[in-house]
């Protein structure tokens, strides 16, 4: 199998002056004259696997003229693709057609370079370096790689054709535009849309978020004797989400109970968590990945009931997962 690792190239442009100052004693005067050197040198730092040309010649520093527009050729090795470009700090992959590069003309200061995301078709251990990273084939072909190559930039630089005939297995300059999917965050496509999770054997196998389950058992009824309050015990236990997910049970009333046998006669009467008197809408229970609470709830009985007998009423309590918030 063929390795292809992301390569970086980083120019480093340099320039100097000579400026001597003579003092004429005879007439007080100073004369300052300068030099200006007629070339420049531009030194080139390079990730392994590719060859840096200027006018013909690859080495890591070549000389040129002041002011000229020198042309570089970076040349990666077979089975290897040019990720990132840097001219003294900034950006220019976008301006690389045919593994070319022109240099503006220009009078060159100190440069700095470096490189980053950068990415290589894992096949053993081929790295050593902690800012290459190793991604499968399948990502490769996902565009994974297209969208983290891209990253962010407003430039079209990086894309990848997805599907189709004319399908690519890896990122290319000037290709497609690809997007990250949403929900499932590990999904690609060339349009921008709604992905969701594919789940087997209780993960997405694209993102590796795993599947929503989760057992809350509320008890059927609840009853109230002559003179004792209730309790009745909510829990949630084998509760899989995913880690930006909270499981919650809210209580939805009205806590209203009818007299048995009648429409308009009614008793009020009230749920307490702990001390707390619980309102329509309020929070029960909230469970993340892995936790399994057990809340009792405690149901007050009216102290005045219009009427003796047996009154009956529901009570709904509400299931949901989403994001928590604060």
């Amino acid at each position: 199998m063929k390795k292809l690792t992301g390569l970086l190239c980083a120019l480093a442009l340099l320039c100097g002056f000579c400026l001597p100052v003579f003092a004429d004693n005879n007439d007080n005067t100073v004369k300052i004259t300068t030099t200006v050197p007629s070339t420049h040198t531009i030194t080139v730092t390079q990730a392994d696997g590719a060859a840096v040309f200027c006018n013909g010649q690859s080495g890591s520093a070549f000389t040129v003229e002041r002011l000229s527009q020198p042309q570089l050729l970076v040349r990666p090795d077979s089975g290897r693709v040019l990720t990132r470009v840097l001219v003294n700090g900034a950006d220019v992959t976008g301006s690389v057609q045919g593994g070319y590069y022109t240099l503006p003309a220009q009078i060159y200061a100190d440069g700095s370079c470096y490189h980053s995301n950068c990415y290589y078709l894992a096949n053993g251990s081929d790295s050593t370096d902690t800012d290459i990273i190793a991604k499968t084939q399948a990502q490769f072909a996902s565009g994974e790689v297209a969208y983290l190559l891209q990253n962010g930039r407003e430039q079209a630089v990086w894309g990848q054709t997805l599907t189709g005939d004319n399908k690519q297995d890896y990122p290319v300059l000037n290709g497609a535009p690809v997007y990250q999917g949403t929900p499932c965050t590990g999904r690609y496509s060339n349009t921008k849309e709604e992905l969701n999770h594919d789940y087997r054997d209780g993960n997405c196998i694209y993102c590796g978020q795993p599947e929503i389950a989760y057992t809350v058992t509320i008890p059927v009824t609840v009853e109230l004797g002559n003179a004792a309050n209730a309790t009745a015990i909510i829990s949630a236990e084998n509760v899989t989400l995913p880690t930006d997910k909270t499981l919650k049970v809210t209580v939805n009333g009205p806590f209203t109970a009818t007299l048995v046998g009648t429409t308009d006669v009614t008793a009020q009467y009230t749920i307490k968590n702990g001390s707390t008197a619980l309102e329509n809408g309020d929070p029960v229970l909230t469970a993340q990945n892995g936790e399994s609470p057990k809340i009792p709830l405690t149901f007050v009985k009216p102290d005045a009931a219009p009427y003796a007998g047996s009154y009956t009423g529901t009570v709904t309590f509400e299931v949901s997962v989403g994001t928590p918030t604060t």
